[in-house]
């Protein structure tokens, strides 16, 4: 792999290049200028030994700051008051590589703390995770609720760091969560076919609320996991989504094809905990 300007020999340079405004967050229209939100990477079960990570959780962009604590959406790049004077040393510190498990498991009732149940049954299965973004800072939204038109530059952008880190961890499996599976999704938002077409892989577009569910004989909930560099690549729900029932989003008919079996009341825990073990299943079989 040639040498450019996004080129890392560790994750938190990452930090660094946000931090300095150099490299490959130099220009960037969704750079915090006002260093309120770190760049989000580099969360891991096993944060002393990431690189011996098995499988790499792949986000499209945060929605909360940097330490999980405050779910915002930035309405500008130079909001003065966006963390109420909030110790901006949690920000310019935020350098190393994080403890995934107790990330998750902290009980503040944050968005993060959804994921416990995956990571959790990886950790007793002995499988570590990596998690990252794609984009790596806040996404910025203009009013109105809308994301600004800059968002796939930034995210463009930004991606370019995933090349470094998928080298230094060299993973068996890469589970890609899909950034909004409602009816109000965006084509050009969603995170599944961006992370595909970027991987260079051949899928099925389908519509954008079912792109990535296709008749797998693997999998009882049509899970399609594609080959990528010898590694295994797993689209998912979004993390939040896969903790409510699917039916919210769709109808029975709707989800994959008639063919499968979707029962939302398996093993007591509904159709999150059913969902998340097959993922792990299919994660086991890739190692």
């Amino acid at each position: 792999m040639s040498e450019t300007e996004w080129s890392i020999s560790d994750p938190t340079e990452i930090h660094d290049n946000w931090y300095e405004n150099k490299k490959g967050c130099q220009g960037c229209p969704h750079r915090d200028d006002d260093l309120r939100t770190a760049p989000f990477y580099g969360y891991a079960t096993s944060p002393d030994d990431y690189r011996d990570s098995e499988v790499i959780l792949l986000g499209e962009a945060p929605g909360g700051n940097d330490m999980g604590e405050i779910n915002l959406k930035r309405t500008s790049k130079n909001t003065s008051d966006i963390q109420g004077g909030e110790d901006l040393e949690k920000a310019h510190s935020a350098r190393s590589i994080r403890n995934l498990r107790e990330r998750v498991n902290k009980p503040d009732g944050s968005s993060f703390s959804q994921l416990g149940y995956l990571i959790n049954q990886f950790v007793d299965k002995e499988i570590d995770v990596y998690w990252t973004q794609v984009k790596k800072c806040n996404d910025v939204w203009a009013e109105g609720g809308e994301f600004k038109s800059d968002f796939v530059e930034a995210r463009n952008q930004c991606s370019n760091y995933l090349e470094n880190e998928i080298g230094l961890i060299d993973p068996s499996a890469i589970i890609v969560l899909n950034s909004n599976i409602s009816n109000k999704s965006s084509a050009k938002r969603d995170n599944v076919p961006y992370v595909l077409d970027k991987f260079g892989i051949e899928y099925e577009k389908a519509s954008t609320k079912k792109h990535y569910i296709q008749d797998s004989s693997d999998s009882k909930y049509g899970i399609q996991a594609y080959s990528w560099n010898d590694t295994t690549v797993i689209p998912s729900y979004h993390y939040i989504k896969a903790q409510a029932s699917a039916a919210n989003v769709w109808d029975k008919g709707e989800l994959g094809y008639p063919s499968k079996n979707y029962d939302f009341n398996a093993g007591g825990g509904g159709w999150k905990e059913s969902y998340w073990d097959e993922i792990v299943r299919l994660v086991e079989s890739s190692i």
